[in-house]
């Protein structure tokens, strides 16, 4: 029989990556609430959790008014996209033949 197996290293470097980027983001919320002066500049540390899948957004969608409301989403759902990258990479789902069937 053919089974799917999970690997838990593939949780744990997956699930480090994804506490990083929390990290990141609270001290971008902190910055943009904190700092009347901040203007977006504290965005930049959340690229590398993005990167490279952020810079194939169009820019007709990064200068639309609903840029505003799908930035955080956006950056999310790549953010989560790269944590599943990294859970394969690190072991990730493998099918494997159970002995005895």
């Amino acid at each position: 029989m053919i089974v799917l197996k999970h690997s838990k290293s593939g949780w744990v470097v997956a699930g480090l990556f994804l506490l990083l980027a929390t990290l990141a983001f609270l001290a971008h919320l902190y910055s943009i609430t904190t700092d009347p002066g901040d203007s977006g500049e504290s965005a930049v540390i959340l690229i590398p959790f993005a990167s490279p899948w952020i810079f194939w957004v169009p820019d007709s969608i990064i200068h639309s008014r609903l840029w505003h409301w799908l930035a955080y989403p956006v950056f999310w759902g790549l953010t989560l996209l790269n944590a599943f990258f990294i859970y394969c990479l690190f072991g990730g789902l493998r099918w494997y033949r159970r002995k005895g069937d």
